[in-house]
């Protein structure tokens, strides 16, 4: 018995049509993304891609105009593309050829990686340790506020409520716009122990006690190193384990050991309430939870301070001509 062959013409009569072949799949893939930088790679299904020539379009959402085009040969196995901290980006492209196939697009906000957060915080442990690396304990987080922001939130429940980073401090920041918290400073006077008599940031002030924030569930992260002017600051965030802040720092900032670290620690006797900061460098905490105020009703907690100052909504960015904190 003979295997019958297959007709190239239909049941009717016409020609079937050939198959046309499969185009070859590109795709930009990140292999690199940084606060400054970003490294890509074209990667093709096509052994032998018929043109290596690419168009990629990189455009700056933050500030449309602030874009750029360039043209790259696919044998280059990484395109480096410079990126400035903090700004919102879209990267396209296409192939220069007659089928222009798309290369796809990325969006992606130009922040710090982790390996850039390494050096960050190896650049604020040198800064530190400079100048002597002493602890000094910290009796008090404070919290400096005008007098309208504490009356609003007695005149509704009592809870002072986590708010969205703002764009102080580094531009490149992972937490700037993304992470919900508050303030807290803790670098006390090194005469009194307590906190500086004067505020830069609100005449009404907020005591709590360091232990009853930095509790055994807690973890504690390292995000930032900055300068605006000449006074150093260091920003860790303080959350609760298993939370949803505490996933979203478990991805993209440093862990820090709660018991041994440069900035804020326990004290690691057993049954000690005692907490330590910096004394050589300025220690801001991001705290990631709300705050009943109501436990803290009593003058030893919440008073008025003399201010020269508030706090900007939108913060005040990195001082970008600093040698010590700019990678």
């Amino acid at each position: 018995m003979t295997e019958e062959k297959k007709s190239s013409t239909s049941q009717f009569g016409s020609e079937r049509p050939e198959l046309m072949p499969k185009q070859p799949f590109y795709q930009l893939m990140v292999l690199e993304k940084g606060a400054s930088h970003v490294h890509v790679k074209i990667q093709t299904s096509d052994p032998k891609p018929s043109s290596k020539w690419f168009h990629l379009d990189l455009v700056n959402t933050s500030k449309p105009n602030n874009g750029e085009s360039l043209q790259v040969f696919g044998d280059d196995n990484i395109i480096k593309l410079k990126l400035k901290p903090g700004q919102e980006y879209r990267l396209t492209g296409y192939t220069m050829d007659p089928y222009k196939n798309s290369l796809g697009e990325l969006n992606f906000r130009a922040e710090l990686n982790n390996s850039e957060l390494k050096e960050l915080l190896q650049r604020a442990t040198h800064f530190t340790k400079d100048r002597g690396g002493q602890l000094i304990q910290c009796s008090y987080l404070y919290r400096n506020k005008t007098v309208e922001y504490f009356n609003k939130i007695f005149e509704t429940d009592g809870i002072m409520k986590v708010y969205k980073k703002d764009d102080n401090g580094d531009q490149g920041s992972p937490i700037n716009g993304k992470l919900d918290g508050l303030f807290f400073a803790c670098k006390p006077d090194l005469q009194t122990g307590l906190p500086p008599l004067r505020s830069f940031f609100g005449p009404r002030r907020v005591k709590i006690p360091p232990t009853d924030l930095f509790v055994a569930d807690t973890n504690l992260y390292f995000t930032d190193f900055y300068c605006n002017r000449r006074a150093h600051y260091v920003t860790l965030v303080l959350t609760l384990a298993g939370s949803r802040a505490d996933q979203f720092c478990r991805e993209r900032l440093l862990t820090l050991d709660p018991y041994n670290n440069l900035f804020f620690m326990k004290a690691e006797e057993e049954h000690s309430s005692y907490v330590y900061t910096s004394r050589n460098i300025w220690v801001e905490i991001f705290y990631t939870e709300n705050i009943n105020l109501c436990s803290y009703l009593s003058p030893d907690f919440i008073h008025d301070v003399p201010s020269t100052g508030t706090s900007k909504p939108e913060g005040i960015p990195k001082n970008p001509n600093c040698q010590i904190c700019n990678l």
